[in-house]
């Protein structure tokens, strides 16, 4: 995958060193260092014409070449600006031309719509999808059953970035202790499953849920996380296969986020309805 050098820019002079030798057998004798004179304005013009044009592999053994489309591709256009952003190629070409210098050309050229990266790279390292920001929280997906997020993604070995897209969370960088506890979050949130008893459920709770992602190290989210990481819950799949076994999981930790007085039994009383909804369809094991 290529992505055009827009970024770069010549310099306005260049410096060369030639060395030559004289006389036979292995010695010799090195010539003098002798500056370039500065390129005019067309020159300089022309060569940062071509060098916008050229793209750059994600390969590292093509990394310092440019690569060029040929004029007879039907992707090649005549203005820069309507070159496509990535392209993929079955093969390259050295060609000299007139002026003796060595153009890189790609045969077989696609256009590559840099949307469809995320997807087709799943199962690969080529794509990178960093943490979601601090103002884009993760949300629970009921189709999917799994957290989501929005990031912008990095592609191929240079890390180019492609535009904002949503993911799984799991496939970010983020870890899957963050992902249990935005699925956490969600879940004592009422987000996760559809029943009134969440409602209930934060009227007997001493603090937020948002806590559990908000401080790593807070005593009470910090037991709720031990207990479902301990068992691999990071969605509601994960979560009713593990009530199927243990009717009371979670509840004891739960009930250290009681207010006080009879809460702690109001919120055994609350769980204990939230997982007989977890379990209509579930056979226990």
């Amino acid at each position: 995958m290529l992505i055009p050098l827009d970024f770069l820019c010549l310099p306005t002079t260049t410096t060369t060193t030639t060395t030559t030798t004289t006389g036979g057998g292995g010695g010799g004798e090195a010539g003098t260092t002798t500056p370039e004179p500065p390129m005019d304005k067309d020159t300089r013009r022309a060569q940062l014409r071509r060098l916008r044009a050229s793209y750059q592999s994600s390969t590292s053994a093509l990394r310092r070449t440019p690569l060029y489309i040929p004029r007879s591709s039907f992707v090649s256009q005549r203005e820069i600006r309507r070159l496509p952003t990535f392209v993929c190629y079955n093969d390259i070409v050295t060609s000299e031309g007139a002026t003796k210098r060595t153009t890189v050309h790609m045969r077989g050229v696609t256009i590559v719509n840099q949307t469809w990266l995320p997807a087709i790279t799943v199962g690969t390292t080529l794509c990178e999808f960093p943490p979601p920001a601090a103002t884009d929280a993760p949300q629970y997906n009921a189709t999917r059953d799994t957290m989501t997020c929005v990031t912008r993604p990095r592609f191929g070995t240079h890390r180019w970035e492609l535009p904002l897209t949503t993911v799984a969370l799991s496939r970010t960088t983020i870890g899957v202790e963050q992902e249990c506890r935005w699925f956490l979050r969600c879940l004592l949130e009422g987000k996760v499953i559809a029943t009134p008893q969440f409602l209930l459920l934060k009227q007997e709770l001493k603090i937020s849920p948002a806590i559990i992602t908000h401080s790593r190290f807070h005593g009470l989210g910090l037991q709720l996380v031990n207990v479902a990481l301990e068992h691999d819950v990071v969605n509601l799949a994960s979560l009713k296969a593990r009530l199927a076994v243990d009717p009371r999981f979670m509840a004891t930790a739960l009930k250290m986020w009681a207010k006080g007085g009879g809460a702690a039994e109001n919120i055994e009383e609350i769980w204990r309805k939230v997982v007989v909804c977890c379990l209509k369809n579930v056979k226990r094991k």
